[in-house]
């Protein structure tokens, strides 16, 4: 081997070499780099029940669905140091695992009561619901100014939920103007179902409840707004909470974010998709609220 073809050798090896290591070395930046990405990343542990739709539902895939559930990840679309943990819990079970700190967040379709506000905190509201009576128009419920309105009529409703509970309360303060009160356990599409068919005269639910079991059983039905001072009448927004002690910064970014969708009509877009109808609050009430 000549001294020159050998020299041609040596320094192609070298820069074979020099070429490697350069690229470990790059490599390894890279590495670093993602590590410390991920590790910005914080994980936020979410609890919900997995119903009722349509605010949550599993879909025809498994998965969790519905309008919270839509709103909650195009809510953190928008929030890249966040990373989902979505998990399904007895309705209980929620609220024990935000007071044990298990839970970052709740997300069910929540009201606010002057219990919670003790325990928890509250996101913006989110979206804002009233009750109605859903019915057919064979009934003769055409207005309705008070429970008493139902006076006569038969109800067919859960026997432990607010409606359910209200409605008894009114029966035990009105002997002689009664509602005849068809508890069951089924669930809100069945009932809603026996109302279209005549076995009831109506049944009051929210009215996202109403219209979406209307739109995906295709049940003939019309829904009347409950008005009157009573329990069941006026505006109740619903909210996600959070614990007591919550990372403020992550409810202010949840909050920020959701404002983002209400002014680009990503909320309006999922109310629609999922409640026939938008209940998305004012932009500047919830800019108000926000400051507070």
């Amino acid at each position: 081997m000549t001294i020159r073809r050998r020299n041609r050798i040596i320094t192609t090896l070298s820069a074979v070499l020099a070429f490697a290591f350069a690229a470990t070395t790059l490599s390894g930046c890279g590495a670093a780099d993602a590590s410390t990405s991920n590790t910005d990343v914080k994980v936020i542990n979410v609890a919900t029940s997995g119903g009722p739709a349509p605010y949550v539902l599993k879909g025809k895939d498994g998965q969790l669905d519905g309008q919270n559930i839509e709103l909650l990840r195009a809510i953190f679309a928008k929030l890249p140091q966040y990373k989902l943990n979505i998990q399904t819990v007895d309705f209980s079970a929620i609220f024990s695992g935000l007071d044990s700190g298990r839970y970052d967040m709740g997300v069910n379709n929540f009201a606010k009561t002057a219990e919670r506000e003790k325990k928890y905190t509250f996101s913006l509201p989110l979206y804002n619901k009233q009750y109605a009576v859903a019915t057919t128009s064979g009934t003769g419920i055409t207005t309705v100014t008070g429970l008493e309105s139902f006076a006569g009529k038969t109800l067919i409703q859960s026997p432990t939920n607010n409606v359910g509970v209200a409605l008894k309360a009114y029966n035990d303060k009105h002997a002689d103007a009664q509602i005849t009160l068809k508890f069951s356990q089924s669930d809100l599409g069945a009932m809603l179902s026996e109302v279209a068919q005549g076995r009831a005269d109506g049944s009051i639910n929210d009215v996202p409840v109403n219209n979406y079991y209307a739109h995906t059983l295709g049940l003939k039905l019309k829904q009347i707004v409950i008005q009157g001072d009573n329990e069941l009448s006026g505006i109740s927004p619903s909210y996600f909470i959070f614990p007591k002690d919550a990372d403020q910064q992550l409810v202010s970014d949840i909050n920020n974010a959701f404002i983002a969708l209400v002014k680009d009509g990503t909320s309006k877009k999922i109310n629609k998709k999922w409640f026939y109808t938008d209940l998305t609050p004012k932009l500047s009430d919830l800019q108000s609220e926000d400051k507070q």
